[in-house]
């Protein structure tokens, strides 16, 4: 896969993309007019060095998920891992300030906004923190935190995955026949962000596992687990108390699962690189979580939700749609 395999960010009529050789872009939205380009400090460079090498060290494809922009300021990976965070004026396109840890690989840094005020949320080497915007310096980090699953995120809670690799190795190790799936184990828990500091709220054994790669989904007050542990499966919450709103343990997922919440509907769909391509669609407003519809085999509604299939068979799930 690509090293910049990072999705781009629009913002008020302009669209910031990372390149192929670690150089953001800022164009016209309308026209495709650029508006600055500059290359982003050590991504661009590491870069250059794989092409002048012939690609010799290159260790495996790069992050891949999204840059952000919070208060005037775009965020971009520092290297083909992700960090350091880089942050690049909006405006102008100068270098601004780079945040040594995170984000880590598969995660987006956040926006999170508290009493009027933007902050950025980033995830990686074992920490999540809270940093200035303006000048990158760090309001929080609190350690602990696994850096390889996307955040969930609603109002000022955050949802992460708070078991360390060592204990999820440790798991593995001791069920080797079942390797696929305790790769899913994880400490889902959920904090509430100040701007002196984080509190846990709550956390569900580690049974429920983590979403694994792609993160957790938050809508209408709801977290969506895809999980696939030997006990656990798919589970819906409600974000302000942990409690379970939906369980559906036969329903696991062990590859990585692209999903998200609209307008009342909660769909998924599993990562065809492993899997098929089929999407599942349920209706998920507040605490009422169902399929939809029950699959054709079983009219009872106990089976796996009615899939979709996309239209031509080489659709793919890394076009996740967007709305």
């Amino acid at each position: 896969g690509a090293l910049t395999n990072w999705t781009p960010v629009a913002h008020e009529g302009k669209i910031y993309a990372l390149g192929s050789t670690a150089i953001l872009y800022c164009l016209d939205v309308e026209n495709g007019t650029l508006i600055w380009q500059t290359p982003v400090p050590k991504m661009h460079a590491k870069v250059m060095e794989y092409r002048d090498k012939g690609l010799e060290g290159l260790g495996g494809r790069g992050s891949c998920m999204g840059l952000n922009l919070v208060a005037g300021v775009v965020l971009a990976p520092g290297s083909e891992r992700g960090a350091p965070l880089q942050a690049i004026e909006a405006a102008t396109g100068k270098p601004l300030w780079e945040y040594k840890s995170g984000p880590a690989h598969r995660v987006t840094p956040l926006r999170w906004t508290h009493e009027n005020k933007e902050y950025v949320v980033v995830v990686g080497d074992d920490r999540i923190a809270c940093l200035d915007p303006q000048t990158g310096k760090p309001l929080w980090e609190q350690m602990g935190i696994s850096g390889d699953t996307q955040p969930g995120f609603y109002k000022d809670l955050v949802v992460v995955d708070t078991m360390s690799e060592t204990k999820r190795k440790e798991l593995v190790t001791a069920m080797k026949s079942e390797q696929k799936l305790t790769q899913s184990y994880g400490c889902t828990t959920c904090f509430r962000l100040t701007p002196p500091g984080v509190q846990q709220i709550w956390q569900l054994d580690q049974t429920y596992g983590r979403s694994l790669h792609k993160g957790y989904v938050v809508g209408d007050g709801i977290v969506f687990l895809r999980s696939g542990t030997p006990e656990k499966g798919f589970t819906a919450l409600d974000i302000e108390t942990g409690k379970v709103v939906c369980e559906e343990p036969a329903h696991r997922n062990t590859t990585e699962c692209h999903a998200f919440w609209m307008n009342g509907r909660y769909i998924a769909e599993p990562d065809s690189q492993h899997d098929t391509t089929d999407w599942m669609f349920y209706f998920a407003k507040g605490s009422e979580i169902r399929r939809l519809p029950p699959s054709d085999a079983d009219s009872a509604g106990q089976g796996r939700p009615l899939a979709w299939h996309p239209p031509h068979p080489h659709t793919t799930t890394y076009g996740t749609p967007i709305s």
